[in-house]
Order: C-alpha cells, then structure tokens, then sequence
C-alpha cells in the first residue's frame, strides 16, 4: 500500500474509534439505569435470573448471572470509572500500535501526543517522560495546538519533559479524548489527501 492508502486505513481507525467511543459511553448509560433491568433476556423458567456465557476458544464457557452483574455495575462507582477507562485505554494503545507500524508518518504534534499519551496508559497510566521521551521532545513537540477538534474553552493538552501525574482521568477526560481521535482522523485524512494530490502532479 502506499503511504496515502496507509494514512487513511490508520485514519479510519482513529474515526471507528472515536464513533466507538460514543457507543461504549452510550451503553454505559443504559447499563447503570435501574430501568435496565428490564432489557435483559428473558429467563428459561420462571424465578431464574437471565444467563450469559463468555466462550473460551475451545467452545466452553464462563457462565453469569447477567442481573448479578448489571446491578454490581450500576451500585459500584469504581467499577463505573474502570469500565469507563477501559474503552480509553484501549483506544490509545490501538492507535498508537498503528501509527508505530508507519513510524508517526509525519511526527505532527497530534501524533507525537498519542505517542506519549499511548506509552502512559501502557505503563501504569502515569505521565512520566524518560530520557528516551525528553530527546524525542525536544525534536518532535507533543501537544493538540493545531487540533481541529479542541475543547471548546481552548484548553491546550501537552507533554513536556516535567509532565507527570495520573493520565485518565485527571489530565484528559473522555471527551477530550474523542476530540483527540477525531483530529487525528482530520489531520491524517487531509495529510493523504495532499500527498496523493502531490504524486499526481508530479
């Protein structure tokens, strides 16, 4: 694939991110409504709680008490944080691992923040800039001043080489961190467009 095709295949992945995010933060609300209950499937006899299995690869299963567990997420505010932290996490280190595949294409500021941002959540989800991260820094800065997607207060997101403390959610919220997907979506679309509109009129 050329590198236009590889930046817009890592931009969709930025875009069904992002779209997912808003899914998960959907289902997360239906989920810790008290009416959900009511959505659960309906149970082989009557008395019995609805039934759920996660398969294992072989084909058997863990098997749960789907109302057990709907009723521990609605009452336990940790485990609400948790679940929520999780689609964020998950987010960071799928996309940085695709942009590591290209080498940050064009190291812009947006993508050197997931660099950084996607290292954090992998180790601990602590801001913390080794000396491997202050020499990179110092070539290429990381932060969301060109973002096309910005909190509406203008709030700039940066990593220096002091940076430190706890990443999400205390740095970044979890709309912050959809604004951030979505530019690089922007930023990596517009960059193969142009790099396609390059080759043609060479």
């Amino acid at each position: 694939m050329s590198k236009a095709a590889n930046m817009l295949a890592v931009s969709r992945t930025a875009s069904r991110l992002a779209l997912g995010y808003y899914s998960f933060l959907v289902a997360h609300s239906v989920a810790v409504n008290p009416k959900s209950i009511n959505s659960l499937p309906p149970t082989k006899a009557l008395g019995d709680h609805p039934i759920g299995e996660i398969k294992r690869k072989d084909g058997t299963a863990h098997v749960l008490n789907m109302r057990y567990y709907l009723d521990m997420l609605r009452e336990d505010r940790g485990l609400q944080s948790e679940f929520l932290r999780t689609w964020a996490t998950g987010a960071l280190l799928t996309l940085g691992d695709e942009l590591k595949n290209f080498d940050y294409f064009d190291r812009a500021p947006i993508l050197e923040l997931i660099y950084h941002l996607r290292n954090d959540v992998a180790h601990g989800n602590r801001l913390t800039v080794d000396a491997k991260g202050q020499k990179r820094l110092r070539k290429f800065p990381a932060h969301n001043r060109n973002a096309v997607a910005k909190n509406p207060a203008g709030v700039i997101y940066e990593i220096t080489s002091s940076s430190s403390g706890s990443l999400l959610f205390d740095f970044m919220g979890p709309a912050d961190l959809i604004d951030l997907l979505q530019s690089v979506e922007v930023h990596l679309s517009r960059a193969a467009t142009a790099l396609a509109s390059e080759r043609k009129s060479s």
